[in-house]
């Protein structure tokens, strides 16, 4: 968002729900020399009930100055205490996450990949705070580890997943596999990968010697191979583990397999 008008380096107070019974203070920012600002404002949860779109306002606390706007309702869903667009985790861990913007006591579903994981009802502002163990993975999909997540009211209809351009993902933990994963230099290792995201494309690393690709160069040095992902979230490729020296440790890293945050996973091999 964007705002000038105002005093330099003037604190503004943002205030949604402006002039009604429910206004609320979101937060303060600091104009710069000329009087603008611009910054992300993460609005808070307002009741889907008569109006498409909330009165909010910027006003200057020295100047008094107050301009107001509106800003759209558009349910969304997001994580309460992860990565907003997204979070990754395991079969039985607990998920928390905040639906917003529908209407006031309304019964909302959260689904997993449209598998209903969790019922609940919205607060007087349309938000629903959902608390839920994470299903087991074959529960809700084929095989791969990326699950898109929605929430659905059921009397407005009204249906939130973020964005259609970015969803909220969860990401089942993946399995990263060697075999053998002991052995001498000179080793042929298969490397096997499963419930990772579908369809995804991510560098895999590895520890021990060997040429790194030219063609590479975008990638961490240790890149030993590019790998793409069929549609359940599997692969296979193998490493040329030589020049090992006997005793040691090495390690093959799948990393940046989530779209958004950083992710990784970590199989070892020791050399004879």
């Amino acid at each position: 968002m964007y705002i000038d008008g105002f005093g330099a380096n003037e604190t503004i107070q943002i205030v949604d729900r402006y002039q009604q019974s429910n206004q609320v203070n979101v937060t303060t920012l600091t104009a710069d020399a000329t009087g603008a600002v611009i910054s992300v404002i993460d609005w808070p949860s307002t009741a889907h009930n008569d109006a498409d779109q909330v009165t909010f306002a910027a006003i200057g606390q020295a100047t008094q100055i107050a301009l107001s706007a509106t800003h759209p309702l558009d349910p969304a869903i997001t994580g309460y205490d992860s990565y907003p667009f997204g979070t990754i985790g395991k079969a039985g861990d607990t998920l928390r996450l905040i639906a917003f913007d529908f209407v006031a006591g309304e019964q909302v579903q959260i689904t997993f990949n449209d598998k209903v994981v969790y019922t609940g009802t919205s607060d007087i502002n349309g938000a629903v705070a959902a608390s839920f163990v994470v299903p087991p993975l074959e529960d809700v999909s084929s095989g791969a580890g990326n699950i898109k997540v929605k929430a659905i009211g059921l009397s407005s209809n009204l249906v939130a997943d973020l964005s259609p351009w970015l969803p909220f993902i969860f990401y089942y933990q993946p399995t990263l596999m060697l075999t053998p994963t002991t052995g001498p230099s000179g080793t042929t290792i298969t490397v096997t990968g499963a419930h990772f995201p579908a369809g995804t494309y991510f560098p895999l690393a590895w520890d021990g010697p060997f040429t790194p690709n030219p063609d590479y160069y975008y990638y961490p040095a240790d890149t030993y191979a590019l790998i793409s992902t069929d549609q359940d979230g599997n692969f296979t490729t193998t490493i040329q583990a030589d020049g090992l020296v006997s005793g040691q440790t090495y390690h093959v890293t799948a990393s940046d397999f989530t779209y958004g945050f950083s992710s990784a996973i970590t199989a070892t091999f020791v050399a004879q």
